[in-house]
């Protein structure tokens, strides 16, 4: 029970940061379309 407890938790944790990493990509290509398109 506590392992299968751990194993749920850990894979709780790696969806965020995989949902933290796609946010982040998804900024910084924003945030370079939006240098690339004003000469900055």
């Amino acid at each position: 029970m506590i392992i299968a407890a751990h194993l749920s938790r850990d894979e709780g944790h790696t969806e965020r940061l995989a949902r933290r990493r796609a946010a982040l990509d998804t900024i910084g290509a924003i945030e370079a379309t939006y240098a690339s398109g004003h000469g900055a």
